[in-house]
């Protein structure tokens, strides 16, 4: 059994708090793992890729926190560093589909909560008068986020200049008509994600959804959700086709639809904490569509609009 402790040097670091854990194993040679690691080890995803940074410094210098006070919870609070400002306003990244039921919110919530688990700072504004998003945030204890209920999108304007978010996620009605919410939310938006559920009735309102943010200039990718992993590839396969000729870009990940999806919610706890057979397999979809909104936001100049 490996005995966990976390353990601070008193002398040489610079941080505040604990820094290091200690597996303590039966070899004499303790092996080490950062901070930032803390939280996977935590939740049983494992050290990977980790270089034992901390093993040659001398232990007499260290204080040992008492292990029964370690927070184990797998996604750190927003704001996990504070004191470090960003230097541009904060992204603004929409997701909208003028079709409801397409995973909208879903994706807001496992966005919001994949970027707190990597020490992110994230803001979710819920500007759906259903408040499905703020709601369920809400009923989580620690979700690891903030999150508003905003009908008013022109306060994106203001709440992105604080700087305090290094993501900021606005999850969409599925009507987007009325008060123009669209228009409202796309003049404030670094970056849009389309949800497809590649269903008959989601194809024309995801046209009419990527012509007008292309219209406004806002750069966007479609992602195709809900994909039934009982079909195989050939359902993503089909949707990206469909995609394709109708020109609208899309990202090369697809999200898989499980029950653990909903039971995490019924559960009360965010998808990155919640321990089911096929969890982990949304884990590995929400982070591999994050590393590719990342990589597309890196290469627009420049990173955030004013």
């Amino acid at each position: 059994m490996l005995q966990v402790v976390r353990i601070v040097c008193s002398t040489t670091s610079a941080r505040q708090g604990c820094n290091y854990l200690v597996l303590r194993t039966p070899s004499p040679v303790p092996a080490c793992l950062p901070w930032e690691t803390r939280r996977d080890w935590a939740s049983g995803l494992g050290p990977v890729g980790v270089s034992c940074f901390a093993a040659s410094l001398d232990t007499s210098e260290l204080d040992v926190c008492d292990p029964g006070t370690m927070n184990t919870n797998a996604t750190a609070q927003s704001g996990a560093l504070p004191e470090i400002v960003r230097q541009t306003d904060s992204y603004v990244i929409a997701i909208m589909n003028q079709k409801g039921g397409v995973g909208k919110t879903m994706l807001a919530l496992a966005l919001a909560a994949h970027t707190a688990a990597a020490n992110g700072r994230a803001l979710l504004v819920d500007v759906d008068p259903q408040a499905n998003a703020y709601d369920i945030s809400q009923a989580f204890p620690e979700p690891g986020y903030d999150v508003i209920h905003e009908l008013q999108p022109a306060e994106l304007t203001r709440i992105r200049g604080l700087r305090e978010f290094d993501t900021i996620l606005v999850d969409c009605p599925g009507s987007l008509e009325g008060q123009d919410v669209l228009a409202e939310v796309l003049a404030r938006s670094t970056y849009v994600i389309i949800p497809y559920d590649h269903s008959p009735e989601s194809i024309l309102p995801t046209i009419r959804t990527a012509a007008r943010v292309r219209a406004a200039g806002t750069p966007y990718a479609a992602v195709v959700t809900r994909a039934d992993p009982r079909l195989g590839a050939d359902f993503i396969l089909d949707a990206w086709r469909t995609l394709e000729g109708e020109g609208i870009k899309y990202f090369r990940t697809a999200i898989r639809w499980y029950r653990a999806w909903p039971n995490s919610i019924l559960a009360g706890v965010p998808i990155t904490q919640w321990h089911e057979r096929y969890a982990p397999r949304l884990r590995e979809d929400i982070g591999s569509l994050h590393t590719e909104l990342l990589l597309d936001l890196a290469r627009l100049a420049p990173a955030g609009r004013p």
